[in-house]
């Protein structure tokens, strides 16, 4: 391939260089000159058109200040009614660019607030109950007004004072609207902020209150940035302090500037063209720009325009003319493909790559590609993050159905135990019994799935051998799936050690076997396989002979409620749950089909350490009368049916129970007399049962202390680990386990 340089180089520098050098040295220093003093009168006029722009939106605030100030005049804004208020300036503020915040704050501390964020106008509202205290609140705000509050969406002020702000303090001495003194807000926005004042009060009156407008610093850096005549360009507006209100080139680290009437000065180490101008006045405001452009960007401008000058001299002369036309003739095919090329990408397209040999024109060929590239895979990160952002809510949903549904079961296996305790062996409801208490244990089972699923709860990961799992799976949907499916296994030699959650991991299989019936409905053949791809993992394969699934829907298929199948034959939630587990157990899961040909799911988990025995789970049975004899205990706990089970369940163990219906009862009750042991729920109002645990130990008291949740405690396994009389308790739990958790605890 022929460099471009190299064939344009070989046809001008025999004839035209001689030519070419005597006209630059005749012209270069005028155009210099020239084109310099051309620089800077557009440097000029940019600077022109950002204080034309910027004394534009101060005094688009200033009329909006006057619109909301009319409002308040004829009496349709009172400060004791700030939804009314909200519900009368919304529609108004969505079609407001010029300033983020609208406060309206009256003598007497009450207070409107309305703030545009990243997702949307939100209201602040400040109010006095009917105890004569100041609540305050925020509340999403809609196209029509403040949505109605969530539960405890207000809270009572405990020493905060709107009226003790900065521009309200400024507003108070004020006669007529003005901009304040620019002030930085505290953490966390710590943001610089001038505020258009409008004092309220009527002629002849004292202060009533104040409207405030900001406009946040920060916002006006893109705006200036866009102004910029070149890269290198600095522009600042400043107060008449010379404090920097805005930064345009992103960084605070920023030279001192030279000192008014300077128009060179060195920056950075690098000489700049100094230009400045005045803002036009407005009340309160003294401020002004400054325009910084490096003088070797100026000189980069006149050195392109030269080289303008320097082709028309070539085509003053009549060789550069043929030449071009030749040239042209050569390479009009090529530039086209280019521009067809480029078509392509913007259509989504590949694009094809030029077949010519000039190496610029392979080089941009390759760009559009790569260009391509990028694009798609923009777009399918942006697919993957909006596929992840759902599924975390919905993980967040079934988090707290399961904490739900987990308080219900410890209180129903507690009343089980009981009831069964009370009834002499051999009763014919014993049977019965143990029947309810295995079917509340397997819903036990199923929100510990749903904790799985939403990252809320961690599966109870054992040693065990996944072949083993495979083998009895493999033997029940042999006989589940019916005689049209072949149930084959292909394991690789040797055991498979993992540590995983043995009913979890038989749920996965089960859910996939279930899909593969349904892409069967003929028959055919499912294959369970493993095998090792490398050192330390191991690989389980899900193989059916069924109707595969269509490659459009192959990037969902593990979206919550995305289904393939017909309207009332599956909920879509299936195979999400099923990446859940799989990603809880430190695993990966990738799919691969073919229409008409099959589907292969390919489950890749860590290998474990081999040796090591799965735990035996406690079984059921009657434990000693009055095991916790004398004791007394603390018993925190929220949901007024589990503490009366506790209650109940304790005292006819013997033991003496004190109950609390929140952490700060229970801090109380501890402060007040003697326990031997507290048992906590984690999830309380007041105190949560982490804060009540650290404020019993800030006091000196060793107490044991049991923390029960429906939800992950894995966040409190560090901070238990080091004291050996705390413990961790996941509900539900079986109450023969609570009370020997109970007598070793307090054993010593």
């Amino acid at each position: 391939m022929t460099p471009l340089r190299r064939l344009l180089a070989r046809q001008l520098l025999g004839i035209q260089l001689p030519l070419v050098a005597l006209l630059l040295g005749l012209v270069w220093w005028g155009t210099r000159t020239l084109l310099l003093g051309q620089a800077q009168r557009d440097g000029e006029a940019r600077l022109r058109i950002a204080v034309e722009a910027m004394d534009q939106r101060l005094s688009e605030v200033e009329r909006a200040g006057s619109f909301v100030h009319s409002y308040w005049i004829q009496g349709r804004l009172p400060f004791d009614a700030p939804e009314a208020n909200a519900s009368l300036l919304m529609p108004w503020l969505h079609s407001q660019d010029d300033f983020r915040l609208l406060n309206l704050l009256d003598e007497q501390g009450h207070s409107l607030l309305l703030m545009q964020g990243k997702d949307g106008w939100h209201g602040r509202v400040i109010r006095e109950d009917s105890g004569g205290r100041f609540q305050l609140g925020w509340q999403k705000a809609g196209a029509m007004g403040l949505e109605p509050p969530v539960t405890e969406a207000y809270h009572v002020l405990n020493g905060y004072d709107p009226r003790s702000r900065p521009w309200y303090r400024e507003a108070r001495g004020l006669e007529a609207p003005r901009w304040s003194v620019p002030y930085r807000l505290g953490p966390p926005e710590n943001r610089l902020v001038m505020t258009w004042l409008v004092p309220l009060r009527r002629p002849g009156k004292p202060l009533e209150g104040a409207l405030g407008l900001d406009l946040v610093a920060e916002d006006l850096q893109g705006f200036l940035e866009l102004l910029r005549p070149t890269q290198g360009s600095r522009l600042w507006l400043l107060d008449q302090e010379g404090q920097e209100l805005s930064v345009a080139h992103g960084s605070r680290a920023m030279v001192t500037l030279p000192p008014p009437g300077s128009t060179s000065a060195l920056l950075g180490g690098l000489r700049h063209r100094i230009l400045r101008s005045e803002l036009p006045r407005h009340p309160g405001s003294q401020w002004h720009m400054v325009l910084a452009i490096p003088e070797a960007d100026l000189l980069a401008t006149a050195q392109g325009k030269l080289l303008g000058f320097t082709a028309a001299a070539f085509v003053v002369m009549l060789l550069p003319i043929l030449w071009g036309l030749r040239v042209g003739r050569r390479l009009s095919d090529d530039i086209q493909d280019l521009a067809n090329a480029a078509e392509e990408v913007g259509a989504g397209v590949a694009p094809h790559r030029p077949s010519n040999e000039v190496l610029e024109f392979q080089v941009v060929g390759q760009a559009l590609q790569w260009a391509h590239a990028e694009i798609r895979e923009r777009h399918a990160l942006q697919e993957q993050l909006q596929h992840s952002q759902r599924l975390e809510t919905l993980g967040t949903l079934a988090g707290g159905i399961a904490h739900d549904v987990n308080n219900h079961l410890s209180a129903i296996l507690g009343q089980l135990h009981m009831v069964r305790e009370t009834l002499p062996d051999g009763h014919p409801a014993q049977q019965r019994l143990l029947l309810a208490e295995s079917s509340a244990t397997s819903c036990a089972r199923t929100t510990r799935t749903l904790l799985a699923f939403s990252r809320h709860g961690d599966p109870d990961l054992r040693p065990m051998d996944l072949h083993g799992l495979v083998t009895a799976t493999a033997d029940l949907l042999a006989s589940i799936l019916g005689g049209l499916i072949r149930v084959d296994t292909d394991l690789a030699p040797g055991p498979a050690p993992i540590k995983g959650d043995s009913l979890q991991l038989e749920q996965v299989l089960m859910n996939l076997a279930v899909n593969a019936r349904d892409a069967m409905p003929q028959g055919g053949r499912l294959t369970l396989r493993t095998r090792r791809p490398r050192e330390g993992r191991i690989e389980l394969e899900v193989e059916d002979t069924g109707q595969g699934i269509p490659g459009e829907a192959l990037p969902r298929i593990f979206e919550p409620f995305f289904t393939t199948k017909a309207v009332g034959q599956g909920t879509g939630l299936g195979l999400s749950m099923v990446h859940g587990i799989v990603q809880t157990h430190g695993g990966t899961i990738a799919v691969d089909s073919q229409v008409g040909i099959g589907t292969r799911f390919t489950l890749n988990f860590p290998l474990a350490e081999s040796g090591a025995a799965e735990a035996v789970p406690l079984q059921a049975g009657k434990g000693p009368i009055e095991p916790l004899l004398g004791l007394r205990l603390l018993v925190a706990e929220d949901e007024a049916f589990l503490l009366d089970m506790l209650e109940s369940a304790l005292v006819a163990a013997g033991a003496h129970v004190s109950r609390a219906a929140s952490g700060d009862q229970a801090w109380g009750a501890f402060q007040s007399q003697a326990f031997d042991l507290v048992l906590s729920d984690q999830r309380m109002p007041g105190y949560t049962g982490m804060e009540l645990f650290q404020r019993i130990r800030a006091t000196g008291s060793r107490v044991p202390f049991i923390l029960a949740s429906g939800q992950s405690l894995e966040a409190f396994q560090s901070a238990f680990a080091k004291d050996p009389r705390a413990h961790l308790l996941n509900k539900p739990f079986p109450l023969d386990d609570l009370l020997t958790l109970i007598r070793g605890l307090t054993a010593h």
